[in-house]
C-alpha cells in the first residue's frame, strides 16, 4: 500500500511554512516542496526533530510548469499517495502593470494558476481511484475585489476562489 503524505507548495516560509509545522503537529507525514533547497532541508529536519513524522522535501521552481508533472513523478517512483494536497504558493508584484515587467506578470500567472490547476489535476485522479482526498488552494481577500497596482495578482485569486468551490462539486 501507498505510503500517506501531506504535499504543501511554497512551504519554505509565510503560510506554507505555518501549514507545514501544523500538519507535522497533527500526525501528517509531508512532502514538501519550495525554490529555496536549504530553507527545506532546515525545516525537514526541524520537524522530524520535534514531530517524528516523515518529511521529503523537493526544490522545484513551480514557475516552469513541467514542475508539477515532475513531483507527480516523484509521488509515482516512491509509491507516495498524496491524500492531502495544499497548493499554497505565490507570489504578488507591486506596481501598475503598464510599468509592470511582462514576464514577471506571467511567471505570476505559471505559479499562481497553472500550476496550482496542474497539480490539482494530477493528484485529484489519484485521490478518486483510492477512495479520497483532500485538496486545498489557497486564494486570499484579493479574490474578492480588484487590486489597482496589483491587478494581475488580484485577478489570479479570483480565478483561485471559483475554481476551488466548482471542482468538488465536479
Amino acid at each position: 500500500m501507498s505510503k500517506k503524505i501531506t504535499l504543501i507548495t511554497g512551504a519554505s516560509s509565510g503560510i506554507g511554512l505555518e501549514l507545514a509545522w501544523i500538519c507535522a503537529r497533527n500526525n501528517h507525514n509531508l512532502l514538501l516542496i519550495a525554490r529555496h533547497e536549504d530553507k527545506l532541508q532546515e525545516l525537514a529536519k526541524a520537524i522530524k526533530e520535534k514531530y517524528r513524522v516523515s518529511v521529503d522535501y523537493l526544490s522545484y521552481d513551480l514557475n516552469k510548469v513541467e514542475s508539477a508533472q515532475a513531483i507527480y513523478n516523484y509521488c509515482q517512483g516512491k509509491d507516495l499517495f498524496v491524500n492531502v494536497l495544499i497548493n499554497n504558493a505565490g507570489f504578488g508584484d507591486w506596481r501598475k502593470f503598464i510599468d509592470s515587467d511582462i514576464q514577471r506578470q506571467l511567471d505570476m500567472i505559471n505559479v499562481n494558476i497553472s500550476s496550482l490547476v496542474y497539480l490539482s489535476h494530477l493528484f485529484l485522479k489519484d485521490m478518486k481511484n483510492n477512495g479520497g482526498g483532500k485538496i486545498m488552494n489557497m486564494a486570499s481577500a484579493a479574490a474578492f475585489q480588484p487590486g489597482p497596482l496589483m491587478s494581475v495578482y488580484y485577478a489570479l485569486k479570483a480565478f483561485v476562489l471559483p475554481f476551488r468551490e466548482a471542482v468538488p462539486n465536479e
